[in-house]
């Protein structure tokens, strides 16, 4: 009977971890890289594509066996990362009359000393001919903490607004020196706010690198013509 019963017991827990490792995420991270698993519970290949955390609700993307973190392009819409590799909102912007482009991936080299990054006027929009207003004006974010943080201008900056016609393919292209704003720059995830046309319109880069050391001022040089005519005039 005793024997029966501890059988019993076997055959239980082996249906409960069958059905633990069928029913869980077919996923395992060995040495910090992720790997899909087979059905007979191998390990298959280096995990790409989306996964949900069953403990937190987070979402994640998977490249080769790694969480990717920042902006990213995963099946034509871009996709925002934090630096742990957590999803935070994606967008495809097909819709929207304006939408941001930032070159090289949504990737900016802080090396450069300048954000730059351009508008471009989607085609529904622009054949319409409308006149809308925009100007030099635009507010910078970086994702710090698990937030979004303004970083303010220097003191006493000055802008300007001008009024234009929208046209087909149409791109306006913006570029700021990182010293027009009152923050150490560093790398991590950074968000452009404009508004163009009455509309807001945001769009998220990676910035990377260094940037360059501020300039010392070099003290003026004399004239050696002026020092020659002062010296003489004593």
């Amino acid at each position: 009977m005793k024997a029966k019963k501890f059988f019993a017991i076997l055959m239980a827990l082996a249906m409960i971890f069958t059905f633990t490792v069928q029913s869980a995420a077919a996923m395992r991270t060995l040495n910090g890289v992720t790997y899909s698993v087979n059905s007979d519970g191998s390990l298959g290949e280096k995990y790409t594509g989306w996964a949900t955390s069953s403990s937190s609700g987070a979402r994640f993307y998977f490249e080769d066996g790694e969480r990717v973190t920042g902006v990213q392009v995963i099946g034509g819409t871009r996709h925002v990362f934090d630096e742990k590799g957590v999803w935070l909102l994606g967008r495809t912007n097909a819709k929207e009359d304006f939408s941001v482009i930032v070159d090289n991936d949504y990737t900016i080299d802080l090396k450069d000393g300048r954000i730059y990054f351009d508008v471009k006027v989607n085609n529904a929009y622009g054949k319409s001919g409308e006149n809308f207003t925009s100007g030099e004006h635009f507010s910078l974010f970086m994702y710090k903490d698990s937030k979004w943080v303004r970083i303010p201008y220097v003191s006493d900056y000055a802008f300007t607004e001008m009024a234009m016609y929208a046209g087909e393919d149409m791109t306006l292209s913006y570029s700021k020196r990182l010293s027009s704003f009152d923050h150490d720059f560093e790398p991590g995830i950074y968000r452009v706010l404009i508004r163009v046309g009455g509309t807001d319109v945001r769009g998220e880069f990676n910035a990377v690198g260094t940037p360059p050391k501020p300039e010392t001022p070099k003290p003026p040089v004399a004239n050696p013509e002026e020092a020659v005519s002062n010296s003489a005039m004593r």
